[in-house]
C-alpha cells in the first residue's frame, strides 16, 4: 500500500503542477461531487461482501464468493443506474447550485467514472475476501499508474486541462474494474448447484449499517468545506489553495499514523486477556507512542510549509503555505489526545455513540464555516475544521475516560511539546543562509530531528511499564522506542 500512496501523491503533484489554481479548484469541486456520489452508491456492500464471504481458503468456497460478488454487483449497478439517471435529468440544477462548471461539461464522463469506481471498489473487497491481497494491491497500483501514464500522454499531445484529468481517471477506472471483475470471476468458478446465501434482507441490513458508519465517520470530512468555500467565497482558486494544504497535511497524518492499523487487533487482544484494566494501560501507552510520533511530525510539516508548497507545486500555489502551517500546528495540538480512544470505544461496542458524535462534529464544522468564512476567509475554514475535530477527539476521550477510568499522560505530552517547539525554533537561522528550497528542507529536517531526538533521549519520557506494554502490543515497532525508555 505504500507504493499506491506514493503513486497517488505523485499523480496529485503532476496534476496540480500542470493546472492553474482556477482549474485545480474546478477539478476539486468535481472530485468532491464524485466523492459524495461514491459514498452514496457504495451502500456498505463492500463491507457486507467481506463479512459474509467464507473465512477459509478452500476451493469449495469459491462458488459462494462468486455468488455473493454477483449479488452485490447487481445491486450496486442498479444503484449507480439510478444515480446516473438522476444526474442526466438534473445535471444543470446540480451544476448551478454547486457552481460546478467542470461537472456541467463532463456529466456523461462523471457517470462512467461512477460505474468504474463502484465496480472497482467491490472487486477490491471481493479479492480481499478471497485472500488475494496482492492482486487487490496490484489493481489499485495499476489504476494510479495508468492515470499517470495516460495523463502524461495527453499533456504531451493536447496540453494540460482539467477535462483530460476527468477523462483519464474515468477510462482507467473502467479498464481496471473490468479486468478485475474478469479475474475475480475466473479465480472463483461457479458450481453446478447454486450455493446457499443469507437472505436478501440480512445482506442488505448489514450493508446499510456499514454504509451509515462509513458515511458518518469518513464521508463527512472535507467535502462540506470544499462546497462551502466554493459557494461563499465564489473563487475556484481559493478552493485549490485550501484543498492543496488540506490534502498535504492529511497525507502527512496518514504516514505518521500508519502504524496504528495494528492497534485495533492489539486492543482486542488486550481486552480479552486483561479486561478493562488492560485497555486502560494499553490506551495510555499507545497514546504516548502516537503523541511521540505525531506531534513533532506535524509541527515539522508546519515549519516546512513554504518550502514544501513552492518545491512541489510552484510559487503560484504559495497562498496555500500559511494554511498548511496553520493546519499542521492546529492538528498537532488537536491530536494530543490521539484516536486511540476511538479504537477502544469501537472494541467496547459503543457504535451508536461514535456515529452520533461524528454527526455532531460534521454539523459543527458546517455551522462554523458558515459563520467564519465570510469574516476570516480560508483561515475560518481551518478554524472550523480544527474545532470540529477537536470536539470529536476530546468528547471521545472524555467518554472513554469515564468508561475505562483513563488517566491522560500530561507530563509526557508537555515534554514532547517543549522539545518539538524548541527544535523548530532553533532551525529558524537556516532560512538566513539556505540558497534553495531543497537545501533548506534537508537542513531543517536534519536539525529538528536530531535536536528533538537528542532532547527526548536525555529526558527518556517512556517508563519501563510502557516498554513492557509496547513489547506486548507492537512487537514489530517497539524496539524503535527503547532508547527513550527510563532504565
Amino acid at each position: 500500500m505504500i507504493s499506491n500512496t506514493l503513486l497517488l501523491f505523485a499523480f496529485s503533484v503532476l496534476v496540480t503542477r500542470t493546472l492553474t489554481p482556477q482549474e485545480r479548484g474546478d477539478l476539486d469541486v468535481y472530485i468532491t461531487i464524485m466523492s459524495i456520489a461514491v459514498l452514496i452508491a457504495q451502500a456498505g456492500m463492500g463491507g457486507a461482501l467481506v463479512r459474509f464471504a467464507p473465512e477459509t481458503h478452500s476451493p469449495n468456497d469459491a462458488p459462494r464468493r462468486r455468488a455473493l460478488f454477483l449479488f452485490f454487483l447487481r445491486s450496486r449497478l442498479l444503484i449507480c443506474t439510478g444515480i446516473g439517471l438522476g444526474i442526466a435529468l438534473f445535471r444543470d440544477p446540480i451544476a448551478g447550485l454547486l457552481r460546478a462548471d467542470l461537472f456541467r461539461q463532463t456529466w456523461w464522463i462523471f457517470i462512467g467514472a461512477l460505474f468504474g469506481n463502484q465496480i472497482l471498489d467491490l472487486v477490491t473487497a471481493g479479492l480481499q475476501s478471497s485472500f488475494r491481497l496482492r492482486a487487490s494491491v496490484l489493481l489499485q497500483v495499476g489504476r494510479v499508474a495508468l492515470n499517470i501514464a495516460f495523463y502524461s500522454l495527453t499533456v504531451l499531445l493536447f496540453g494540460s486541462s482539467a477535462f483530460w484529468v476527468v477523462v483519464v481517471t474515468a477510462v482507467s477506472a473502467l479498464l481496471v474494474s473490468l479486468s478485475g471483475t474478469l479475474y475475480l470471476l475466473h479465480t472463483n468458478p461457479p458450481a453446478n448447484n447454486p450455493p446457499a446465501l443469507p437472505s436478501t434482507r440480512t445482506l442488505h441490513r448489514y450493508a446499510f449499517g456499514a454504509w451509515l458508519l462509513s458515511l458518518t465517520t469518513i464521508g463527512l470530512s472535507n467535502q462540506s468545506d470544499i462546497l462551502l468555500i466554493n459557494l461563499i467565497l465564489r473563487d475556484k482558486a481559493q478552493v485549490a489553495y485550501y484543498n492543496t494544504a488540506y490534502q498535504l497535511v492529511m497525507q502527512a497524518l496518514a504516514v505518521l499514523t500508519g502504524w496504528t492499523q495494528v492497534v485495533l487487533p492489539a486492543i482486542v487482544a488486550t481486552l480479552e486477556s486483561r479486561g478493562s484494566e488492560g485497555i486502560k494501560r494499553a490506551w495510555e501507552t499507545l497514546t504516548k507512542a502516537q503523541v511521540f510520533i505525531l506531534f513533532p511530525g506535524l509541527l515539522l510539516v508546519a515549519r516546512l510549509a513554504p518550502h514544501i508548497i513552492e518545491t512541489l507545486y510552484g510559487s503560484v500555489y504559495l497562498p496555500s503555505a500559511p494554511l498548511l502551517s496553520l493546519l499542521g500546528i492546529s492538528l498537532a495540538l488537536v491530536h494530543l489526545f490521539g484516536n486511540i480512544a476511538h479504537h477502544a470505544l469501537f472494541v467496547a461496542g459503543q457504535m451508536r455513540f461514535l456515529v452520533i458524535i461524528r454527526l455532531i462534529s460534521a454539523a459543527l464544522s458546517a455551522t462554523l464555516n458558515l459563520a467564519l468564512l465570510p469574516l476570516l476567509g480560508l483561515t475560518g475554514t481551518v478554524i472550523a475544521t480544527s474545532a470540529s475535530l477537536a470536539v470529536t477527539l476530546w468528547v471521545e476521550f472524555a467518554f472513554a475516560q469515564r468508561t475505562f477510568k483513563l488517566k491522560y499522560p500530561a507530563r509526557f505530552a508537555f515534554q514532547i511539546i517543549l522539545a518539538s517547539f524548541a527544535a523548530n525554533l532553533s532551525s529558524l537561522w537556516i532560512d538566513t543562509w539556505a540558497t534553495s528550497n531543497f537545501l533548506a528542507m534537508v537542513a531543517i529536517v536534519l536539525q529538528t530531528s536530531v535536536f528533538t531526538l537528542l532532547v527526548l533521549w536525555l529526558t527518556k519520557p517512556f517508563s519501563t511499564e510502557d516498554a513492557e506494554m509496547l513489547r506486548a502490543l507492537l512487537p514489530r515497532y517497539s524496539p524503535l522506542l527503547y532508547p527513550f525508555v527510563r532504565s
